[in-house]
């Protein structure tokens, strides 16, 4: 629910070309870096099949180090483009609260989003896992090979991708997708469209990561609705970044148990 005043929202237009804008920068950077990795190990011939390329340590930290870049680049033009269109309209929308929905939640306290998170992960992952088998994603665990890999691998997936990934998809695009309050309309018919549309676009970001097995969609699915249920019911992209950094963390500390016990 989004209760602050209407009055000190931005435009959708605009919500939405921030929410456009910050999606390419993040796909945008991350392809970039890729390609220019790639053209410089087949031109050094550091790989000469795919597999190769794609099982090489330097491909490896190349594709955390755009991961971090992209995310760094998209969080820091989140944060400047609202207060650039203050700049030069000389309108105060509202600040970060309206433009990204960073604003204490509402109905859920803060706090509660963590230790609610935790058990619904295990049920998810046990349920799907029993469903599907288990949900492994070969580039996730690329990331985790290693013991540097694995300090560098935490820091990017439990603290940059998460703020990038929300500030995008339940930050700028949830609320610009979401219609304002009017009289005799339901408050939860507002959120039904972002809900969906947020929910749909974050598990294709993931599908094109290398999420394909369908027990590892399953699980995008379920975090993407479980993420937006958030933001539906606090008004706040706090609680689904509370709930994200959660999920990140405790899948990374499981995959580096995993890894380093050859399990």
């Amino acid at each position: 629910m989004d209760t602050p005043a209407a009055h000190s929202r931005p435009p959708r237009w605009a919500l939405l070309a921030l929410a456009v804008l910050l999606l390419a920068a993040y796909l945008g950077v991350q392809l970039i870096i890729a390609l220019a990795v790639v053209i410089w190990m087949m031109v050094t011939r550091q790989a000469l099949t795919q597999e190769a390329l794609l099982n090489s340590e330097p491909f490896i930290w190349a594709s955390l180090i755009a991961l971090a870049v992209s995310a760094a680049v998209t969080i820091g033009l989140a944060l400047i483009l609202p207060w650039a269109w203050r700049l030069v309209t000389s309108k105060s929308e509202g600040g970060l609260a309206s433009w990204l929905g960073w604003r204490k939640p509402i109905h859920l306290s803060l706090w509660l989003v963590p230790p609610a998170t935790f058990p619904l992960m295990i049920l998810v992952v046990v349920g799907v896992t029993w469903l599907f088998g288990p949900a492994e994603v070969t580039s996730q665990l690329q990331l985790f090979s290693t013991r540097e890999l694995q300090i560098a691998a935490s820091i990017v997936v439990t603290m940059l991708v998460p703020l990038a990934e929300e500030f995008i998809f339940r930050g700028a695009l949830y609320g610009a997708l979401l219609s304002p309050a009017q009289e005799g309309v339901p408050e939860w018919r507002r959120q039904v469209l972002p809900l969906i549309v947020t929910s749909i676009l974050f598990a294709l970001v993931h599908l094109m990561a290398g999420f394909e097995t369908i027990a590892a969609l399953a699980q995008i699915a379920i975090l993407s609705f479980y993420l937006g249920g958030l933001r539906a019911i606090t008004g706040s992209v706090k609680s689904s970044l509370a709930a994200h950094i959660t999920w990140n963390l405790v899948s990374a500390m499981a995959i580096i148990v995993a890894t380093n016990l050859n399990l």
